[in-house]
């Protein structure tokens, strides 16, 4: 068995479904059946469903079709909005849904690149521990605030995303920061997810 861990799947845009355009958009969809053809390719049997980013909050599809095919789909990691009141309270009615594994939370560009360090993840984040829900971050460069989260939040599960890195044209040298990240791996709640290698690969 083979399971890819980080694998998003998404539908077309629609009036009752809009793509979020503040999301990474990559094409105007790609459905659960394609990427399951694709990780036949690849020799993957299983994959766990990562709410896309350019679906917002609305992971009806990723529940959708990870239902449709309980053979190969693990289940999903969904967006959800920690600024809203009662996290608690929609946490644990978010989780209740059949296949839901965790959250999945973005902070890759303006403005949600400063809510670590504004404090506003803070009521979402205390949640999250108590509740012992997994949490996947993408937090690119944000390594001091994130050994912050987690002292502030010793019981918190944090898979980083990417291992905290991102391609950006201001920094050439893919792995400028590397140090940095290699003191986040010392830290015994954060689990790296090695799929920024692949992204530092290409030459184009």
């Amino acid at each position: 068995m083979i399971i890819d861990t980080h694998l998003h799947y998404w539908e077309r845009s629609t009036p009752d479904r809009p793509h979020d355009p503040n999301g990474i958009h990559w094409g105007p969809e790609m459905l659960a059946e394609d990427l399951l053809k694709e990780a036949d390719k690849a020799g993957v049997t299983h994959i766990v469903q990562v709410t896309a980013s350019l679906m917002g909050y609305d992971n009806r599809y990723s529940l959708e079709a990870a239902a449709k095919h309980r053979d190969r789909v693990v289940g999903v990691f969904g967006r959800f909005d920690p600024l809203l009141p009662d996290n608690e309270g929609r946490l644990k009615a978010f989780m209740a849904q059949e296949g839901m594994l965790g959250v999945r939370i973005t902070l890759h560009q303006p403005p949600y690149d400063t809510w670590l360090r504004q404090g506003l993840l803070n009521d979402f984040l205390a949640a999250i521990e108590k509740l012992g829900i997994p949490i996947e971050l993408f937090a690119p460069y944000q390594t001091q605030e994130l050994h912050d989260v987690v002292k502030r939040y010793p019981g918190i599960l944090i898979m980083l995303d990417h291992m905290g890195l991102r391609r950006l044209p201001q920094y050439p040298d893919r792995f400028w920061n590397w140090p940095e990240i290699l003191r986040l791996g010392e830290q015994r709640n954060i689990w790296m997810k090695v799929s920024y290698f692949p992204e530092a690969a290409p030459s184009d």
